[in-house]
């Protein structure tokens, strides 16, 4: 007895069967072979036997079993690229086989596991199963096709906030936990982040942080408008102190900006109005602080519909917070507002009145210091008895109580 080497078709692997032997099996694959006798010599004497080249017929019933089996076995193993192997043999055999398609998702996924990064191929496997699957065995194949989709998703949005931050952190020379904290003008050209006197902050910025453009008002001295997305949730201290040429400030619809810093428009000489998006809470002290040509400011989603109490979430406006803002002479207080901080309007002289809404509880000392006889005040009398003291000081406008 003999070993006859043989190579089986299915898997291309070299095996030795015993030549007394008219089949074997695929060491590799699990495959059965036949292996068809050589044909008979001619009936001619003076010609030698002709040896021909062995064929082998893979069986074509169970062999898909077997690779399923196959998969099964290495996927408990944790040989998850084998699994696949053998899963995919299944369904290239038998395309209608769920499980053998609910086995390539699984061999891809490494057995289902949620901690490394999902090829999008486990997404593709799962619909291919789900849509063949018995309708009493769908339940668990929808389970696990909903979560890998979410999976991909999320996978999807994380590549692409990365390949954001990357822009961003070349465009500006600083970008830390989200926000930008430096700005380089020389890059942003390059990226084309600013046109015609214009800079629009990249989508995906959460937070503008310290100093971030004031640092460079040097190189920013042709800017006049800054566009500002909806990501952003926080402008920090002095970000656009001191830049005397920004006259307009525009935020997308919808913003998530819900805190503006100490002085982070404070000595913006030409800014001449803005409408601050109706997420913002706090306004801190000084914001807007000397801003020389500052006449209007609106609370709401735009500017076509500039102001809305229902939306507005403002609470607080911090100490100072429109110090010699001499020009203003538009501002109405959502009613959600609880705090005005001292001097906040100190000198608005331009503004003919305003009402404190009844939602106020303290207001500071000197919050209207320097306002004339042409002004008015308009105040709920049993609120304003929680209020400082001294909250009328250095005020001669009229008060009127309700």
């Amino acid at each position: 007895m003999a070993l006859k080497p043989v190579i089986c078709t299915q898997c291309h692997g070299h095996v030795q069967v015993e030549d007394t032997r008219d089949c074997g099996f695929c060491m590799y694959c699990g495959t059965k072979i036949l292996i068809a006798p050589p044909p008979p010599p001619p009936q001619i004497q003076q010609i030698q036997p002709i040896v021909s080249t062995p064929v082998f017929n893979i069986e074509t019933t169970g062999h898909v079993i077997d690779y399923m089996k196959n998969g099964e076995t290495f996927l408990t193993l944790g040989e998850f690229k084998k699994a696949g192997d053998a899963f995919e043999k299944a369904v290239d055999n038998d395309p209608g086989n769920y499980k053998g398609w609910f086995g390539l998702a699984s061999s891809a996924s490494n057995g289902f596991t949620l901690n490394e990064k999902i090829p999008e191929s486990v997404v593709t496997n799962l619909e291919k199963a789900l849509k063949l699957v018995p309708d009493d065995e769908k339940e668990g194949v929808e389970r696990a096709l909903k979560q890998y989709s979410e999976k991909i998703a999320f996978q999807r949005e994380e590549e692409k906030r990365k390949e954001n931050e990357a822009r961003i952190r070349d465009t500006f020379a600083f970008f830390i936990s989200g926000a930008v904290t430096g700005y380089s003008d020389v890059r942003a050209r390059a990226n084309g982040v600013n046109t015609s006197g214009n800079i629009k902050i990249p989508d995906g910025v959460m937070g503008i942080g310290h100093g971030c453009f004031a640092d460079a008002k040097s190189e920013l001295t042709y800017l006049n408008a800054f566009y500002i997305p909806t990501s952003v949730a926080w402008i920090g201290e002095k970000s656009f102190a001191g830049l005397d040429n920004l006259r307009t400030i525009y935020f997308e619809e919808k913003s998530n900006l819900s805190r503006i810093g100490k002085e982070a428009f404070a000595g913006c000489k030409s800014l001449r109005d803005i409408t601050l998006p109706a997420e913002v809470a706090v306004i801190e002290a000084g914001a807007f602080g000397y801003c020389d040509e500052l006449t209007t400011v609106f609370f709401g989603d735009s500017r076509e519909n500039a102001f809305d109490a229902n939306k507005s979430k403002l609470e607080k406006i911090g100490i100072g917070a429109f110090y010699l803002a001499k020009k203003l002479s538009n501002i109405t207080l959502p009613e959600t507002l609880v705090s005005i901080g001292p001097e906040a309007f100190y000198y608005c002289t331009n503004l003919r009145g305003i009402t404190i809404p009844n939602s106020v509880m303290r207001v500071g000392q000197k919050a209207f210091a320097g306002w004339d006889k042409g002004q008015t005040i308009f105040v709920n009398k049993r609120m304003s008895k929680r209020w400082d003291k001294n909250w009328k000081e250095a005020c001669k406008a009229k008060i009127v109580y309700r």
